[in-house]
């Protein structure tokens, strides 16, 4: 039985259709798988999304007040510190055999305290320090020397720390004046030890002319080498000191 041909030929067509059909279909499953397997990747939702990132905080400035009342609290704590050195070292001049240093020392507070703290600070600072050591030990030469001498010594290094002895003429400055306050002591010490200690007895007539002029260079070569420590401390010391 033989076949027909136009029965052949279709059922090739259908056959070229079908096998088209399928692989239509199956271009269309992977293309969907495809897209299937980026869609999860590509249109994930933002976890930030809808989120505010917080805003950068601005830098305010302080406040004039606490500013103020900081540095107030710095200049009471450095005026406590000085004095209460300062008081130690004069009180020291009253028990033990020692003068000078110890003294220079609490000439050199009181000169920290007035470059740091101001004038009124450091008056307030030597007052006290004064007070307590004629409290401590009368009228007696390390009250004297420290109201005369080396108090009126720190207020006047305060204009003359721009000079030093680096120059000539800043040494022959700074000289002069320690010559000057050192000698101007040592005149109000002779007159309150004659009346006060020695009752109105004479020493310079039991040393002389000579005997003075001898005390005198020695107390200005001593003003001028403390002088120069003083100054050696201040440069020091000084910048350390916020």
């Amino acid at each position: 039985m033989s076949e027909n041909p136009n029965n052949k030929e279709v059922g090739e067509k259908d056959a070229d259709k079908t096998g088209g059909a399928e692989s239509k279909e199956k271009s269309v499953s992977e293309e969907s798988a495809a897209t299937a397997e980026k869609k999860p990747f590509e249109e994930a939702a933002d976890p930030f999304d809808g989120y505010d990132a917080p805003k950068a905080v601005s830098d305010k400035k302080p406040d004039k007040r606490f500013e103020k009342a900081e540095k107030q609290s710095a200049r009471i704590a450095y005026a406590a510190a000085g004095t209460a050195i300062a008081i130690i070292a004069s009180v020291v001049t009253v028990y033990l055999p020692v003068r000078i240093m110890p003294l220079v020392l609490a000439a050199f507070c009181f000169f920290l305290v007035h470059t740091k703290c101001g004038i009124v600070y450091g008056s307030i600072s030597a007052a006290a320090t004064v007070l307590v050591t004629g409290l401590c030990g009368g009228i007696c030469s390390s009250l004297v020397l420290l109201a005369v001498c080396f108090f009126p010594y720190s207020l006047v290094c305060i204009p003359l720390r721009r000079f030093d002895y680096r120059s000539v003429g800043g040494a022959l400055l700074r000289a002069a004046v320690s010559i000057v306050i050192v000698n101007i002591a040592f005149v109000v010490v002779y007159f309150v030890a004659k009346y006060t200690v020695l009752g109105g007895i004479d020493v310079m007539e039991a040393v002389g002319k000579l005997g003075y002029l001898i005390i005198a260079l020695v107390a200005s070569a001593v003003a001028v080498i403390t002088d120069v420590l003083f100054v050696l401390c201040d440069k020091v010391i000084t910048p350390k000191i916020r």
